[in-house]
């Protein structure tokens, strides 16, 4: 691990591996299937040395879950916290905990396809790299016209981060940084591990065949209600005087126009995605004018169900 900074962090004696880490808060819906799934890709301890679950205010019995299945299975770990104090200081958790200092840091609500745990390890082969995105497809991306248009920003998302890859998807493998992330407001975790690892002399990397099942928003009070935490956090990190994420406005609308010249229909969908994309970020700058925190939010209720997951999951 390169050496920190200030506040730099201590930890164990590093294990060889990876540490599969899952960040929950009321995932009883999903979380037991995950993890019988991550067991079942690796049954023999081959890469994944430990299964670190935080889970953060859970009242809906995923404690209760985690806790039968560590009893089974020895490599599983249950850490909780009685208090939610948001996604960043359960990410700060993990970075203090995990024996290895290869993480794989996951959503309770999303899913890995079959191999792509294997994909992420391998690519930290190439000591060049200190982390790798995964690519974030809906499984619901035609229940609504919402979904349907969150299932096309992601369809963008990938073509742009084809060319400059980030630190981005509901999945993300990293290398141990070598200091906390910050906890004073700050909301986009994967960003702000992207950040720290780029000023530790590490690149990143966009493996398109890793592939994170997940669920979008149905309505659009919970689309606007993710992506506007989302453009919260890039404000703050702005105000906080650290690196702000490239818009990559140009990738962007020549990704739109490729989309559009093999599928014109799409055109009535994407100004539609346009109108609430814009709409999501005047309220998030109204956020931080008005010093309002986004760092413990309320999940969006549609991107919380079952996931179905489609044949080639793990």
């Amino acid at each position: 691990m390169p050496a920190g900074e200030e506040g730099s962090q201590e930890h164990t004696q590093t294990a060889p591996g990876v540490t599969l880490a899952i960040c929950a808060f009321n995932e009883a819906a999903n979380i037991s299937r995950q993890i019988e799934l991550i067991l079942a890709e690796d049954p023999n301890a081959g890469f994944v040395t430990e299964v670190l679950v935080v889970s953060s205010g859970s009242t809906d019995g995923t404690n209760e879950l985690v806790r039968d299945f560590s009893r089974r299975v020895p490599r599983l770990r249950l850490i909780e916290e009685a208090e939610r104090r948001g996604k960043v200081a359960a990410v700060n958790i993990v970075i203090r905990e995990a024996k290895c200092d290869r993480i794989v840091l996951m959503g309770a609500d999303c899913i890995l396809s079959r191999g792509a745990l294997r994909r992420l390890a391998a690519a930290f082969a190439d000591e060049r790299v200190g982390g790798v995105g995964t690519r974030n497809v809906p499984v619901n991306g035609k229940e609504s016209l919402m979904a349907r248009a969150a299932d096309l920003m992601w369809q963008l998302h990938h073509a742009v981060v084809l060319g400059r890859p980030v630190l981005g998807g509901d999945i993300v493998a990293f290398r141990r940084p070598g200091a906390y992330l910050p906890e004073n407001g700050d909301v986009n975790d994967d960003f702000l591990i992207e950040c720290q690892l780029r000023d530790e002399g590490y690149t990143i990397a966009y493996d398109p065949e890793a592939l994170t099942f997940m669920r979008v928003p149905t309505s659009v009070g919970d689309f606007v209600r993710q992506r506007r935490r989302i453009h919260f956090g890039f404000l703050h990190a702005w105000r906080s005087s650290r690196r702000v994420k490239s818009t990559r406005a140009l990738r962007v609308i020549v990704a739109a126009f490729k989309v559009l010249g093999r599928r014109p229909q799409l055109l009535p969908l994407l100004a539609f995605l346009v109108v609430i994309e814009a709409w999501s970020r005047l309220l998030a700058i109204l956020d931080a004018v008005r010093g309002r925190s986004h760092a413990v939010w309320a999940p969006s209720a549609s991107t919380k169900g079952r996931i179905e997951i489609p044949g080639a999951a793990l």
